[in-house]
């Protein structure tokens, strides 16, 4: 694996350095875990009742959103109390290098809890970085994507009498997350050319409206296969697709809930970003790299998101911040640290009411047995591992 690229480092070159696997899974793992999400929210949707909590549970989906954070508090207390460098890596270093890098830096640094630090946080660690927003995020250069999505978002029905259950569907609107992620499952199914989905790329389901590709010729011009590569290129690859920048906000909201004095912006800034993310609305978050953004002229055609959030900045102004930093000061300190074992439903997020999610005291799951991180880390399930390396500079 190593001379392709992957696999880990051998330690006897790295004599003083500590090696940690933090078991975060790849992107497939974490599609399929918020696709059951999806899947039982959708099931209580022709129901009067809540969703299933234990099918919840089960998703896996607040392990992953814990895993994310103790890696983060991990790397946090290396720097800050161990005074230690850290390097952090994944397969490629575009989805976990960056949810580790940027949570790990919320943790450190009071500026980026404010409103112009986060914008700067996401610049700097996921767009400058490289993190390939349209593979991940599922963005189809398609007109009928988008008509067909717009009937969706709008309720998948112009009839305003389709009768809708009392509990847990506040709007239509609230669907249109889950729809922008799943509905790119159902129009492309392409090979996959990121090193994250080496480690198990089969088991796919196929298109829905598309029967099995068939496989490719030698016969043919060279001008039709230039074209069909500038269309894969402009297509949602299916097993590229994955929450990854989800988590990351939703690891973010977790932080805020833990310690709401010491965020500037509030829920609802998170809310409407994840949002954005998908509406396609302004240019920041197309394409898969800053190269492919400047030579699209993105900047000179599209509007940035962060005009909107700017512009109406008192919309997301948390009204219990408080931006005191004293190291000598209980609750002012400079650097927080997330409780993996509060780890809870982001409810708005999914148009909930927070009882129908969270309940009464239901947090994170037991993180023992196959899914703890103490067995992760010791290296015992199989697959990549986003790692830290670091050393005590004393």
């Amino acid at each position: 694996m190593q001379a392709v690229g992957l696999g880990s480092e051998n330690m006897d070159n790295y004599r003083f350095a500590t090696k940690a696997y933090l078991g975060i899974d790849n992107i497939h793992v974490m599609r399929d875990s918020l696709n059951r999400v999806f899947d039982t929210l959708k099931e209580s949707d022709i129901t009067p009742l809540a969703p299933n909590r234990e099918a919840l549970v089960r998703s896996g989906w607040l392990k992953h959103i814990a895993g994310i954070l103790d890696g983060a508090a991990l790397i946090a207390r290396q720097v800050a109390l161990q005074h230690s460098h850290v390097l952090i890596h994944c397969s490629d270093g575009w989805d976990r290098t960056s949810q580790l890098s940027a949570m790990s830096q919320l943790c450190l640094d009071p500026f980026y809890r404010t409103i112009e630090g986060y914008i700067t946080l996401v610049e700097k660690d996921w767009l400058s970085f490289g993190h390939m927003f349209h593979h991940r995020s599922g963005f189809l250069s398609s007109e009928k994507w988008f008509s067909v999505e717009n009937e969706r978002i709008g309720g998948g029905t112009n009839d305003s009498h389709t009768p809708r259950t009392s509990l847990g569907n506040s709007s239509s609107a609230g669907h249109a997350i889950e729809n922008a992620f799943l509905s790119a499952k159902g129009f492309f199914n392409k090979d996959n050319n990121s090193r994250e989905s080496f480690v198990d790329s089969d088991g796919e389901l196929q298109p829905y409206d598309q029967s099995p590709p068939s496989k490719k010729t030698s016969s043919g011009s060279g001008s039709s296969n230039r074209n069909r590569d500038l269309q894969d290129k402009g297509t949602t690859k299916v097993k590229e697709t994955s929450p990854v920048f989800h988590q990351f906000l939703d690891a973010t909201y977790q932080l805020l809930y833990q310690y709401p004095t010491r965020f500037e912006f509030n829920e609802r800034f998170l809310r409407r970003l994840l949002y954005h993310l998908y509406s396609c609305q302004y240019g920041t978050f197309l394409y898969n790299s800053e190269k492919e953004r400047v030579d699209s002229r993105v900047s000179e055609k599209t509007r940035s998101v962060w005009d909107y959030f700017l512009s109406r900045r008192e919309q997301f102004l948390n009204d219990r911040y408080d931006a005191t930093v004293d190291d000598n000061v209980r609750g002012s300190e400079r650097l927080i640290l997330p409780v993996t074992g509060e780890v809870r439903w982001w409810s708005e997020v999914f148009g909930r009411a927070d009882i129908e999610m969270n309940g009464s005291g239901l947090v994170a799951p037991p993180m023992g047995g196959a899914a703890s991180p103490q067995r992760e880390r010791s290296g015992e399930r199989g697959g990549r591992k986003a790692e830290t390396r670091y050393h005590n500079d004393g």
